[in-house]
Formats: C-alpha cells, sequence, structure tokens
C-alpha cells in the first residue's frame, strides 16, 4: 500500500511546497471555525472542535469563546489535536466576562499549512432551552492574532407527537395543536435531522443500523471521534439534499459505505483496521464530486478531510481510539 500510494503523496509534498514558496500559505489565509452541530436536544452535552485551516506556526496562542447562557461549561481536551503536546495549555472561565478563555504555549511550534483542531469543547444544555445558539470566537492574540474567524449557530431540534385524540403539525414557522373543538397556535422553532447514511443506504436498515452503533459506542466516546461526528452533523442536511437530487453521488456513497463496514466493525471489536488503496480512491473521487457542487463551508471541510485521508490522519486517529478503548 505504501509502495502505491508514494507518487500521490510526493505530489502532494511538491504542491504544498510550491505553494509555501510562492506566499501562498500564510497567516492571512488562516481561519479559526468551531465546528458545531446543526442541531443540538436540550438537556443533553455536545462537544465542538474549534479548528484551524491553514496556520501560521504557532508558538502561543491565546482567544475567549463567547458561549450562550443556556450552555455549561464542562471541559475541554486537546488530546488528537495540534496542541496535543504543548507543555502549557489551559482553559477556564473568565471571572470579568464570563467567557471561556483559553491558551497555550509550546517548544515544538505547530508547522505552517497545518489543518486540525485547537481544542474541543464539551458544554451540557439546559433542559428547559431556547434557541437558536451561536458560539464566537473573540480577542484572538499571540501567534493567531488577526487571523479571520467564523461563528457557528445551533438550532434547537423538535420532536413531533400523534395522539389518537389529539393531532399536532409542525412546521419551520408555527405548531398547531387541536384537540376536539378548540385550536391553539405556538411559535416554535423545528428542523428535521437528515442523515446522509439513510438517503444512501434506503432501505438497508441493518448497514445503517451498525453506523450508528459505530457513531454511538464508538466515535462519540472519545474526543477525537466527538470532532469527527461534529463535523458530520454540522453538514448533514446539506449533504442529505446533494445525495437525494443525485442518483451517481448517492450510489457512489452508497458502494463506499458497504465497504467500509467490515473495517468498522473491526473497530466496534477492538481490532486496528487497514486502508484500501482501491476504497481510498472511491473516497477521495465521491469527495471531488460533492464538493463541485457544495457550500463554502463544506468545501473547505472537504478538502480537510481529503488530506486527512491521504496523509493516512484519519485512519490513524481511528486506530488510536481503538487502543485507547482496549486499554479500558
Amino acid at each position: 500500500m505504501k509502495k502505491n500510494m508514494l507518487p500521490l503523496v510526493c505530489c502532494t509534498i511538491l504542491i504544498f511546497i510550491q505553494l509555501s514558496v510562492a506566499g501562498i500559505v500564510s497567516a492571512a489565509d488562516a481561519v479559526i471555525v468551531p465546528q458545531c452541530p446543526r442541531n443540538v436536544v436540550c438537556g443533553e452535552e455536545i462537544t465542538i472542535p474549534v479548528e484551524i485551516i491553514d496556520s501560521p506556526a504557532i508558538e502561543s496562542f491565546g482567544m475567549d469563546i463567547i458561549f450562550p447562557h443556556d450552555f455549561t461549561y464542562e471541559g475541554c481536551e486537546k488530546a488528537g489535536c495540534l496542541t496535543e503536546d504543548f507543555q502549557l495549555f489551559n482553559c477556564n472561565i473568565s471571572d470579568e466576562t464570563g467567557h471561556l478563555r483559553l491558551g497555550g504555549v509550546t517548544i515544538d511550534p505547530i508547522p505552517e499549512g497545518s489543518d486540525g483542531c485547537l481544542v474541543t469543547i464539551t458544554f451540557s444544555i439546559d433542559d428547559e432551552c431556547v434557541g437558536p445558539f451561536t458560539i464566537i470566537l473573540t480577542n484572538l492574540v499571540d501567534d493567531i492574532g488577526g487571523i479571520q474567524t467564523e461563528s457557528c449557530e445551533m438550532i434547537v431540534e423538535s420532536h413531533t407527537t400523534t395522539t389518537h385524540d389529539s393531532t399536532t403539525s409542525t412546521t419551520s414557522d408555527s405548531t398547531t395543536s387541536t384537540t376536539g373543538d378548540s385550536t391553539t397556535s405556538s411559535s416554535t422553532t423545528t428542523t428535521t435531522h437528515i442523515c446522509p447514511a439513510k438517503v444512501s443506504l434506503e432501505s438497508n436498515y441493518s448497514a445503517v443500523e451498525q453506523l450508528r452503533a459505530f457513531r454511538d459506542t464508538f466515535l462519540r466516546k472519545h474526543p477525537l471521534g466527538k470532532g469527527y461526528t461534529a463535523l458530520y452533523d454540522r453538514h448533514a442536511a446539506e449533504i442529505a439534499g446533494y445525495l437525494s437530487g443525485d442518483l451517481l453521488l448517492r450510489s457512489a456513497s452508497a458502494s463506499i459505505l458497504i465497504k467500509l463496514l467490515p473495517k468498522i466493525n473491526a473497530l466496534l471489536s477492538g481490532k486496528k483496521t487497514t486502508a484500501d488503496p482501491g476504497l481510498l480512491n472511491e473516497v477521495v473521487s465521491f469527495l471531488d464530486q460533492l464538493e463541485l457542487q457544495s457550500s463554502e463551508p463544506l468545501k473547505r471541510d472537504l478538502k480537510k478531510i481529503r488530506r486527512d485521508l491521504l496523509a493516512g490522519e484519519i485512519l490513524n486517529q481511528l486506530n488510536s481510539i481503538t487502543a485507547i478503548s482496549a486499554s479500558y
């Protein structure tokens, strides 16, 4: 496999060097983005990776994160992030502003042009929350000072119920409940969570359940996996829309997912897995086709995923989660 990947890796490295020499990779091109899930549920916990793309060399950094009043800060994690080896690293709530303040210092700088998370942050959401919610990055200092940032917005996921005596219909603007002769209306926020895997696999319910088990019992139990899950949730509705309207794209997605199931089952059983060059090429081709019709935020994340795949980073991180699980 390494022999087959060598020409591709070498080409990637040469292109990156050319861009660096030309001055294209610089702090001016960097962006820091909180990867929020699109939908959240009151009373649950969420983990949000704060990711940097095309970073400058970073020896020290600091920033404040403004989060909603309905959120309670539970902790931060740098394992699996670019800051994993930082000698000094801290996250705490500022007594002055109430914002989350985080930062760190290292003697081994993050290399210029790196992509990845700076930190993953866990919040608990109040039982009686009211959205939408926004996460904002501010007060960037030291080596990330002046870098462009983006905020992210989350919507409270609503649930609808139907009984024999009453009917509830939900739209994006209002909820109307009819019981007997009386009718009442109230404003609400509703988002339907569409699963791209379910769209791709259609009636293959067994495969969908295996993927859900992988998400819930494997990925969501570790910071690295939570980061990938948050990235998936962030773009799920958009990707599902493209799959629904494009038969070829949907077929390619289904083929990839079916071929991934044996590797997923290996990870779930505590075994490390290996990459298949042919499957890797299928995945990269699928990402290329998806990127052609994607929004700018999705395009940026697809580029990052492609880089991680070609560098073997995603496989390495999944296998490291397996090792962590086996040590418990």
